[in-house]
């Protein structure tokens, strides 16, 4: 439904900061402008304003959703542990330094290609499978939920040890799954 130009003012009356300008503790902030009068011959209705105020809180979310996924990424790329993360068609997002040592692939060679062209199929046939289901399950939330986690076994076959993992889904709204972060432990069980 498109605004009328008044209701387009108040709405530009609200301003997202860039988490990298002002922020706070990577949480981005929603500042509001000074008001502008708006003529008292068009009155925004109550159904417009709960719209206007919606999506201003979408957007915040999402902003927050961001800056929180750009700080995830930042710990995720230095821990020693292997991880990856994959976005919901399975294309590897994130090839930390844990998977650079224990498959000896590069970030650069595995960055954007699909799990099952970097590791072999006894591998990214399960953790694909078990992403798959995490992104499905991830869809179904009409909240989000702190400790949605899934856990998995890969047993040890073709000269590989067995492999234990963890997947988390990554949200970019609720109900919307962006894709999965995928810790893996190698030969610890």
């Amino acid at each position: 439904m498109p605004f009328s130009p008044s209701e387009e003012r108040i709405v530009s009356h609200l301003r997202l900061l860039d988490f990298e300008q002002e922020s706070i503790d990577n949480v981005a902030v929603v500042q509001q402008r000074p008001p502008i009068p708006v003529s008292p011959e068009q009155p925004l209705s109550e159904k417009k304003q709960s719209l206007l105020l919606q999506k201003a809180a979408t957007v915040q979310a999402r902003r927050m959703l961001s800056c929180q996924s750009a700080y995830i990424d930042t710990l995720l790329v230095s821990l020693n542990q292997p991880c990856i993360s994959l976005n919901r068609e399975g294309k590897i997002t994130l090839w930390n330094a844990g998977m650079i040592v224990w498959t000896e692939v590069g970030e650069r060679i595995a960055q954007g290609k699909m799990l099952q062209d970097v590791l072999p199929p006894s591998l990214s046939e399960p953790i694909l499978d078990a992403h798959e289901e995490m992104c499905s399950y991830a869809e179904t939330l009409s909240q989000p939920r702190e400790g949605i986690v899934h856990v998995g076994y890969i047993p040890a076959q073709d000269g590989i040890e067995e492999v234990a993992l963890t997947l988390i889904p990554r949200l970019h709204t609720p109900g919307t799954a962006e894709g999965t972060t995928i810790l893996l432990e190698i030969g610890t069980l």
